[in-house]
């Protein structure tokens, strides 16, 4: 018989949650379920089997989360009795984020560690730094471009159907994505330790220091768009905190000048132009990096007003490709769904215990415009952070508040 304790169980849970987006690239051998999901699923599992207890109570944003998902399931159930509309499919998309929201308001409340989860993503960040760097090397020295996913085990259904691994370099740009399958992808992934050690550098912490050189080369190396618009956000909010807590003349003098010369290199550097390769600023409507993202809101207007006010159905679209968690809900779950949204997003930033997890708040609220990441299983990795009470980045240093 298998025993488990549940400081094991938090151990692995803390881990295996670092490394969601890689292994949710993959699929188990239960059809249509993730090896991230499996491994989850076994946790909730086990925590269930081992009784796995935490005294605290259940703070108003995660009940907020938690009505969120019971009102999109409500409309999905709706639309599948009175909607022509409604297409199966939906019921996957609906469990599956329903699925999501129990690990972060059951498994991650029970499990998690965020010591273990740091010292997890730490390490997943330093290995798509060495891949990200395999793939430069390799790029400039021979010619020759080799996806690091993928080769090994079976990729999940969503993942085949929705990249087109052969025409990787359409634009003619060079875009690495170390072990993951989108650029994009390595700077949401990069942006919560990134943050992190933001908040928790000292002036003599070589560790905290060289992991933010590790991250920030990752996240500017990928050539993500996105990724240099949420660190500029962060590093704005970050130095704005730093000048409310310290007011030494070193921050007002020397960050200007450390920020123009970052960026002036960016610019004239063949980086920036490649981020912006896939742009066409003469015809933004008719670039799917551009229209993905910000458009499809004239078709959700276009709705009859009882689907804008309560939705369509959890997963329903209004056109082939929604890449924005803002519009998602919105076609999903009405005014209301949104509603619910921003009212959850205005209780966590309330909430939260330190001033990184604000950081961490506002630069995915931005996010949500542009990405669907609050869809994905990553979604359990933002929450269960922001929900967390245990903050290690207040045992060496009350500076972080």
């Amino acid at each position: 018989m298998i025993k488990v304790s549940q400081k094991r169980l938090s151990s692995f849970y803390s881990s295996i949650l670092a490394w969601t987006p890689l292994l949710s690239i993959y699929r188990s051998f239960i059809p249509g379920v993730s090896i991230a999901e499996l491994l989850l699923a076994l946790c909730i599992f086990f925590s269930i089997m081992i009784g796995a207890s935490d005294s605290s109570g259940y703070q108003s944003s995660e009940k907020t989360l938690l009505f969120f998902a019971i009102y999109s399931c409500s409309v999905t159930i709706f639309a599948a009795f009175i909607g022509v509309w409604f297409e199966f499919n939906w019921i996957n998309r609906v469990i599956r984020f329903t699925f999501y929201v129990f690990c972060i308001i059951y498994t991650s409340k029970k499990l998690f560690n965020p010591t273990i989860f740091f010292k997890s993503i730490f390490a997943f960040s330093i290995v798509l730094f060495f891949g990200m760097i395999f793939q430069y090397l390799l790029f400039y020295g021979t010619g020759k471009y080799v996806r690091l996913f993928g080769n090994f085990l079976p990729l999940t259904a969503d993942e085949a159907l929705n990249n087109d691994y052969n025409a990787i370099f359409s634009y003619s740009v060079f875009r690495p994505s170390s072990f993951l399958t989108e650029p994009s992808h390595i700077a949401q992934l990069e942006m919560y330790p990134f943050i992190y050690c933001l908040y928790k550098l000292k002036r003599n912490d070589k560790k905290y220091f060289a992991l933010i050189i590790i991250i920030g080369l990752t996240i500017v190396l990928s050539k993500s768009l996105w990724g240099y618009v949420l660190v500029g956000i962060a590093l704005s909010i970050w130095i704005f905190d730093m000048l409310k807590e310290s007011h030494s003349i070193i921050w007002f003098l020397f960050m200007p000048i450390i920020i123009v010369v970052i960026s002036s290199f960016l610019a004239n550097s063949s980086l920036w132009n490649d981020t912006f390769s896939r742009i066409d600023f003469d015809n933004l409507e008719g670039s799917t990096s551009f229209s993905g993202r910000f458009l499809g809101y004239n078709d959700f207007l276009s709705l009859p007003l009882y689907r804008i006010i309560f939705g369509s159905g959890f997963g329903a679209v209004v056109n082939n490709r929604i890449n924005n968690s803002i519009l998602f809900i919105l076609v999903g779950d009405g005014i209301i769904g949104i509603a619910i949204l921003f009212w959850l997003c205005f209780k966590t930033i309330k909430k939260v215990n330190s001033s990184w997890k604000r950081n961490v708040c506002f630069v995915y609220i931005v996010l949500f415009f542009g990405s669907n990441v609050f869809f994905s299983v990553s979604v359990i990795i933002l929450f269960t952070l922001l929900f967390d009470l245990h903050d290690p980045s207040k045992k060496k240093t009350s500076n972080s508040e």
